[in-house]
């Protein structure tokens, strides 16, 4: 299986809500990714909270990987997924 990138760095602000949303997240009022608690989301590579204006989706897998789009996170995710598969 291969991975298609789609970049959201140049998406609106409203478009990467409504995705979050459809996606079981929220955004706070600070701009962090948060979860169905109100519990920010935190990047389990580099350790750190996603905002909403650094943050890549993995839909690859269940539930969806929101990180943030640091090249070490995407390279550790990808590093792991393909042993996964």
């Amino acid at each position: 299986m291969s991975l298609e990138i789609v970049s959201l760095k140049g998406a609106p602000r409203e478009f990467k809500v409504a995705l979050l949303e459809n996606l079981g997240y929220d955004v706070d009022k600070q701009g962090y990714v948060v979860d169905s608690k109100g519990e920010r989301i935190k990047d389990k590579y580099a350790g750190k909270e996603v905002n909403i204006d650094n943050m890549a989706v993995f839909p690859t897998r269940s539930p969806v990987v929101v990180m943030d789009d640091n090249l070490l996170s995407i390279t550790s995710y990808i590093e792991e997924y393909e042993e996964a598969s």
